[in-house]
């Protein structure tokens, strides 16, 4: 039994190897397989062994249940009749019972097949090894039993070695199989998924990748897609070997930048998103934007699993389109001015008394003339600022006395409302690093439009607070809130929401679009609260100033101011 065990087994891994080159060839992995378990059988049928004088056993019957198990009727059929034929050979008293009950376990077995794959249209299971095993157990003893004219006592005993036998066999060595096949079908469909990962991944419109950084500070890139290759005419494989290609790509400046943006999504594992402008090899500039989402693995590291892609034409278009706006607007601002300031003289009298009609229609134009050369500065300050061509007089100021300066200035404006405006201070003496003038125009822009939404006898409130080390300015309203679905475009160029109460407000559509700049360029953050009917509040956070200065910066305030 040990022989034809052995037999077996190896018949088994034989087949295992095989069957990945003959998937899908019915016809050869039939013949194949049914000459491999045939060879098998003649093997097991020729170490039998002897339970007494003249009566031997073997696992014959397992091995052609096996082969119909595994390759189907034409397998068994190839695999029996050889058996048949030798068991005819070797002659005696079991010569036709022997050769019945082989045929009797390939019929069986092949029926099973054929119901089991066809009929019930399922794959290869441990219940379908288990069936085929109670069958190769059952069925052939069945046969021989009311066919032998060995005595009973005799068959039984032979029986009582053979029946397990035959079922054990079947069973172990089907679990093998089935294990192998599920194997190859997992690592298949594996493969196949990579496959067509790796496909999606290298005919992405940008490249794929993964920026991995160890527990010591070590930055590598494990993975980058073929899109390398496409955008920046380089090997995959060169900035996987040398992360520090891809950083000698892009300026030093930039470099700093993304190394700060790491850091920081590290701590905070909090998506992030930069842009950069990149040599080509070839030496043209690209823009690349890159956005990637962190995620923790073990021993302390991060990995960023990211996209970028090639912006260069936006970002072309962009300036093509802001060097023509820029252009425009200074061509008219020269007569615009000049017109406006005619039309103010014509309005206080300078042309002499004009009739009601006409000071009513010059007052119009006046007011007219005066929104354009507004929407044009506008449009030059945002063009200034997106550029970088807007300086930046970075130093320590006390908040209070600028925000007092902006209320001075839009006193008329707020009292032609009805409106109040408070100012609220629960850090004292608070001190930020800005521009005077550009946060000047911030916090005129932030005040003027609550003023501007807020309901006649309303009131404006401003509060002055620190938080987390930063200066925080609060302007709320008590105006009718921003509409829900106009929240993702609110500092968007030109957008200006729709109220249901029809409300006519003026502006530009720029006034939050270049205070968000503004704010952005002095290391600052800007975001609101606001609700239907509730009112808004924005709020700006500033870097903070170390309170031992701040004596300076109001010797300096009041300097700026007495000027």
């Amino acid at each position: 039994m040990v022989e034809a065990a052995s037999a077996i087994i190896l018949a088994i891994i034989f087949l295992a190897l095989l069957g990945e080159r003959l998937e899908g060839t019915f016809w050869r992995r039939s013949i194949a397989f049914g000459l491999v378990f045939a060879a098998t059988g003649i093997l097991v049928m020729l170490n039998p062994v002897e339970l007494m004088n003249g009566v031997r056993t073997d696992p014959r019957n397992a091995v052609v249940a096996l082969s119909a198990a595994l390759g189907g009727p034409v397998c068994a059929l190839i695999t029996a009749i050889p058996m048949i034929a030798l068991r005819l050979h070797f002659g005696g008293v079991g010569a036709v019972p022997g050769a019945a009950g082989i045929a009797s376990a390939a019929i069986c077995s092949s029926l099973l097949w054929y119901v089991w794959t066809n009929y019930l249209g399922r794959e290869a299971s441990q219940r379908y090894i288990l069936y085929h095993s109670l069958s190769a157990a059952v069925v052939p003893a069945l046969v021989i039993g009311v066919m032998t004219a060995v005595p009973w006592e005799i068959f039984l005993k032979s029986a009582s070695l053979f029946v397990p036998v035959n079922f054990a066999a079947v069973l172990l060595m089907g679990q093998l199989v089935i294990r192998e096949h599920q194997r190859r079908w997992a690592m298949a469909a594996n493969n196949e998924a990579q496959a067509r990962l790796q496909a999606t991944a290298n005919n992405a419109p940008g490249v794929l990748f993964q920026i991995a950084r160890s527990e010591d500070g070590q930055l590598d890139l494990p993975y980058i897609s073929d899109g390398a290759r496409r955008i920046l005419d380089m090997d995959p494989e060169d900035f996987v070997e040398d992360p520090a290609k891809l950083a000698r790509l892009i300026s030093r400046k930039d470099g700093e930048k993304l190394r700060l943006v790491l850091e920081d999504s590290a701590e905070t594992l909090e998506p992030w998103a930069f842009e950069a402008q990149c040599m080509h090899p070839k030496g043209r500039i690209l823009w690349l934007r890159a956005v990637a989402e962190p995620r923790g693995c073990r021993h302390d590291e991060i990995v960023w699993d990211g996209f970028a892609y090639d912006i260069s034409d936006q970002k072309r278009s962009e300036r093509m389109k802001n060097d023509f706006i820029s252009t425009v607007s200074h061509e008219l601002r020269t007569p615009l001015t000049a017109i406006h300031g005619a039309l103010g003289l014509v309005a206080a009298g300078g042309a002499g008394q004009l009739s009601a009609k006409g000071n009513s229609l010059v007052s119009i134009a006046y007011a007219n003339s005066a929104r354009l050369v507004r929407l044009i500065n506008d449009i030059l300050d945002i063009e200034r600022i997106e550029s970088g061509r807007m300086h930046f007089d970075i130093r320590p100021l006390s908040i209070r006395p600028l925000l007092e300066a902006a209320v001075d200035s839009l006193s008329a404006y707020a009292a032609e409302h009805e409106i109040s405006i408070k100012i609220e201070e629960t850090a004292p003496g608070l001190v930020c690093l800005a521009d005077p003038d550009r946060l000047s125009q911030a916090f005129l822009n932030l005040i003027s439009n609550a003023v501007k939404f807020s309901p006649p006898a309303g009131t404006v409130r401003i509060r002055i607070a620190q938080r987390a080390g930063r200066a925080r300015i609060y302007v709320s309203d008590e105006g009718p809130g921003i509409p829900q679905e106009f929240h993702t475009r609110i500092f968007t160029k030109f957008e200006r929401a729709n109220f249901s109460d029809n409300q006519k407000v003026g502006g530009t559509g720029l006034g939050l679009s270049i205070t968000k700049a503004i704010i952005e360029h002095l290391n600052g953050e800007i975001d609101f609260r606001s609700t239907e009917g509730g009112g808004t509040i924005f709020f700006v956070d500033l870097p903070g100033f170390p309170a031992m200065q701040q004596f300076g910066a109001e010797r300096d305030n009041r300097k700026l101011a007495s000027a």
